[in-house]
């Protein structure tokens, strides 16, 4: 989804959603000099995409309508710290900020924009513009059919990732289908799409397969910090938070009942730790190392369990999954406590 700014079609504006588009920013980059480019939108794909332009010498800046990056993945906590990471490595933000258009003669030479809730315009020098705000599915599909689509998402399914058309299946980003939590969402997310494949193709071939809910899940894979979340936080009752060798992970729970997580952490691989009972006998990796986002696999079991926290099981959030991650050795702390 692209907004109708003003002057879109100058040159040096671009979406990064396909292979395509980045092969035009790097034909783009190799003809033009850059030294200054904006990203609109702080998301996934506005931090990923900021960061390579930054090894590349580019200054960066980001602009963001909601006032915390990764805003739909992070807490407000969890996103400054992440946030710090960030702008120590040379990003710089326009949090609570929107983008009103571009300016330039034939390319762009600046992007104008002001604070939300504010008509005081300003601009920022940019010579390339990348465009990461969302994006939607593409419902066109069954436009002019029977099959029903929810409001503000996606192509409507049942627990068998049938349509409204009970002949027709779906799954994917463009569909709308029941959670964990018992409602019904539209995640446009690479594991919810595995899962729902699954169960949409096992039922076309003739074996009746109902899904257990989706879990949205999502990780930012930057060199300079990984941060990641699973589940929901908006409405949460307490937050379990472990800080431990630069690991800092925060757990949120409603009636006692883990409902979601974020983490934010070092982005390097850590090594397997066979001898921790945990891992060995819940889950199968083999010989590859574990990144932070592996602990999603088990928030994502304590989801679905929709077991109550309680001593041990709190214990075992608490110590069980941060320590079998990595060696304290490789971990690196995001920020500095102040003492005193």
């Amino acid at each position: 989804f692209i907004p109708p700014f003003e002057n879109l079609n100058l040159r040096g504006i671009f979406s990064a959603k396909t292979l395509t588009d980045v092969k035009k920013i790097l034909e783009y980059l190799k003809k033009e000099e850059v030294k200054e480019a904006v990203i609109v939108g702080a998301g996934p794909i506005g931090i990923e995409d900021g960061e390579a332009l930054l090894e590349r010498g580019i200054r960066v800046s980001v602009v963001e309508f909601l006032p915390r990056v990764l805003p739909r993945m992070l807490d407000e906590e969890m996103a400054k710290h992440y946030q710090n990471a960030l702008e120590r490595v040379g990003f710089k933000f326009y949090l609570s900020h929107s983008v009103v258009g571009f300016e330039g003669r034939g390319r762009v030479e600046k992007v104008i924009l002001k604070r939300v809730g504010s008509d005081k315009l300003f601009s920022l020098p940019a010579q390339l513009v990348i465009v990461a705000t969302g994006v939607r599915p593409q419902t066109k599909v069954v436009e002019g059919t029977s099959i029903k689509v929810q409001e503000r998402g996606g192509i409507l399914v049942d627990e068998f990732h049938r349509t409204s058309n009970k002949d027709i299946y779906c799954a994917g980003d463009v569909c709308s289908a029941p959670t964990a939590f018992g409602d019904i969402r539209w995640i446009a997310l690479f594991p919810s799409a595995q899962q729902g494949g699954k169960v949409a193709g096992y039922n076309m071939a003739g074996k009746r397969v109902r899904s257990n809910g989706l879990v949205d899940y999502n990780a930012v894979k930057t060199r300079t910090a990984t941060a990641g979340s699973g589940g929901r936080f908006e409405d949460h009752e307490r937050a379990i938070k472990v800080e431990e060798g630069g690991t800092l992970i925060k757990i949120f729970l409603k009636d006692n009942k883990v409902v979601g997580y974020n983490f934010v952490g070092k982005e390097k691989p850590f090594k397997y730790n066979r001898k921790n009972p945990l891992l060995k006998k819940t889950l199968s990796f083999g010989q590859r190392g574990l990144g932070l986002e592996s602990s999603g696999v088990l928030f994502h079991h304590f989801i679905r369990l929709n077991k109550e926290v309680r001593g041990n099981l709190e214990k075992l959030l608490k110590l069980g999954i941060i320590r079998p991650l990595g060696n304290p050795e490789e971990e690196v702390k995001l920020y500095e406590e102040v003492k005193g």
